[in-house]
């Protein structure tokens, strides 16, 4: 049986490199500026633009793999934000430059 460590913070983000005791801040942090600036400082970017190859326009996501934005567009916040958005994709792959 697995015990938890009451010494062992609950969350972390290996991002930002923080620790969080209560989910609720952790998820706090995962939609503030700071966390949104690192995450897009070491997503992955195309060769000729520099663009993130993983973003979401909605919700100006920039993700760092396939599956990262598969999570993402399944969230709740991604499904709220794209109800009001009727323009524009909500999803795109930077694969091939100036599409």
């Amino acid at each position: 049986m697995m015990t938890v460590n009451e010494d062992e913070p609950l969350c972390i983000c290996d991002i930002c490199d923080d620790t969080f005791e209560i989910c609720a801040e952790f998820i706090t942090h995962l939609k503030s500026e700071q966390h949104m600036k690192e995450l897009s400082d070491i997503v992955p970017r195309d060769s000729w633009y520099c663009k993130p190859m993983h973003f979401c326009h909605v919700c100006n996501y920039p993700g760092y793999d396939e599956y990262n934005m598969l999570l993402h567009n399944q969230s709740e916040d991604h499904h709220r934000k794209s109800r009001g958005t009727k323009s524009g994709p909500i999803y795109s792959m930077n694969l091939v430059p100036g599409v």
